[in-house]
Order: structure tokens, then C-alpha cells, then sequence
């Protein structure tokens, strides 16, 4: 299954989508990758031809913003 195909899988199942008619405009996924030397890196996917300033203003959102329920450390 291909990254965009995974993730219009998660948008057909998305509460916002089924409860409030939500349509998803646009999409980030960003994944760590470790190799068998420990080397990290981050990769990341998103929506076909996002502008700039809307894929920085989405993670901006998530890192400062976005309420997850979780406790910050």
C-alpha cells in the first residue's frame, strides 16, 4: 500500500469525515528512519503541490498548537 493510499484509507474512516461531512484538503506524514548503523533520519510526504507556507503553517499548528491530550514532559 503506497503512502497516499494509506492515507485516504485514514481519511475515509476519519470521525471529522463521518460525523461532521469533513473533507480533507490537504495531508503531511512525516516518518523516522533508522538504519542497521543507527544513522536517524526524517522523511516526509504530503499532499501533491501544498504551497510552502500552507505545510509550514500545518506543522507549526501540530508542534505549538495542537491540543493531543497528552501532558507536555
Amino acid at each position: 500500500m503506497s503512502f497516499t493510499e494509506a492515507i485516504q484509507q485514514l481519511i475515509e474512516n476519519s470521525p471529522s469525515a463521518r460525523t461532521d461531512g469533513g473533507v480533507c484538503t490537504s495531508w503531511i506524514l512525516v516518518t523516522e528512519w533508522v538504519d542497521p548503523d543507527g544513522s536517524v533520519w526524517l522523511e516526509e510526504n504530503r499532499t501533491r503541490d501544498l504551497p510552502a507556507w500552507r505545510r509550514q503553517g500545518i506543522l507549526s499548528y501540530v508542534l505549538n498548537e495542537a491540543d493531543d491530550g497528552e501532558a507536555d514532559d
